[in-house]
């Protein structure tokens, strides 16, 4: 894993509205206090994959963001989860991508950390919200980052319909299943 003041960071590709000094110093503030809320993460967001754009070093901080998954209780990991599994789906969507060799296998070890956390969490979570972001989060980890997508749109419960484009609320289809 990449440390925080590596210069290495500078070197790595990121996104167009981002610089590596603008994130850095979030990752040192998640390192210090992660939030269960998930609202660390949320400022991160914007730097490390904005609408959805990851670069390398998303990928780089990815280990970064589990490490401060590990401090937060598992009954309250959802949220979070819910945002490092979308990541990994996307990275996962992302075949262009590339990235040192020893930014990709911290990456690919945190992506297996990660997972073991969240399956940990799968036992603690008690709302039906949190538990959808779970699976959804174990699907990207999985590598079925379709099957993240889906279970993340149930979680936003109005979908469309393909036929007709009228809105429907989800849960409610799943109920009469």
């Amino acid at each position: 894993m990449l440390t925080l003041d590596d210069p290495r960071w500078f070197a790595l590709r990121t996104s167009r509205t981002s610089r590596p000094e603008q994130f850095l110093s979030l990752l040192v503030e998640l390192r210090n206090n992660p939030a269960p809320d998930g609202r660390a993460f949320d400022s991160l967001a914007q730097h490390l994959w904005p609408q959805f754009d990851v670069e390398e070093t998303t990928l780089a901080a990815l280990p970064h963001l589990v490490v401060a998954l590990e401090r937060i209780p598992a009954g309250q990991r959802a949220e979070t989860l819910e945002q490092i599994g979308t990541i990994a789906g996307l990275i996962s969507e992302a075949d262009w991508l590339s990235a040192p060799d020893d930014v990709r296998l911290a990456y690919d070890r945190a992506v297996k950390d990660a997972l073991a956390l969240a399956l940990e969490s799968l036992r603690e979570v008690q709302d039906a919200d949190g538990l959808l972001w779970v699976f959804a989060a174990v699907a990207a980890l999985k590598g079925c980052s379709a099957l993240c997508n889906t279970l993340l749109g149930l979680s936003r419960q109005i979908g469309e319909c393909p036929e007709c484009g009228e809105e429907i609320d989800l849960q409610d289809v799943c109920r009469h299943w």
